[in-house]
């Protein structure tokens, strides 16, 4: 596993399979530890002799306390070993440079990203246009119904007026007949 290099054909088709996050390059340097971290990796393997049984997320804590509580004199030489993992690891990091087929995966990563994203893109500009074709829509169809009101109302009051003309009909009707039979 130490010298596995993933192809990029892989990594390529773990991004395009939804892998969020890319594998880290195994020739990347590993980051250095913090003092806290370097306190631990000397008081663990006694903690853990002493007390077998203890779980270590127990031990975990007994270690947070005992570096709360621990002398200035232990805590710098912790910080004096971080510092100087620090150092090493920020030379071994200006030295890095990627391999080229870790780069190659990069870039295919990225430029499959860059396709979605101008497919959200393409989608988002569809739904809008949409959006403003069924608003036009909408609006004549409100124009339309206006019109079919203005019919509807203008329908009712000739309804009115043609009920009001039948009954001067029928009456003009009635003194028609009444004259005739006279």
């Amino acid at each position: 596993m130490e010298t596995y290099v993933p192809s990029p054909e892989f990594l390529a088709k773990a991004a395009k399979h939804g892998s969020k996050r890319m594998k880290k390059d195994p020739n990347k340097p590993k980051r250095s530890r913090s003092a806290y971290l370097v306190f631990c990796d000397r008081l663990r393997p006694g903690l853990r002799k002493k007390y077998p049984s203890k779980t270590m997320i127990d031990l975990a804590g007994d270690l947070s306390k005992a570096w709360a509580n621990v002398s200035t004199k232990e805590k710098g030489a912790c910080e004096k070993i971080a510092a100087e993992e620090k150092a090493i690891y920020e030379k071994e990091l200006k030295d890095y440079k990627p391999s080229a087929e870790w780069q190659k995966a990069v870039d295919a990563i990225a430029n499959e990203k860059a396709g979605a994203k101008e497919k959200i893109a393409e989608a988002k500009k569809k739904a809008k246009e949409k959006m403003t074709k069924a608003k036009g829509k909408v609006q004549e169809l409100k124009v339309e119904i206006a019109k079919i009101e203005k019919q509807v109302q203008a329908a009712a009051k000739l309804k009115t007026k043609v009920a009001g003309l039948q009954e001067d009909l029928s009456r003009t009707e009635t003194k028609l007949e009444a004259l005739m039979s006279k």
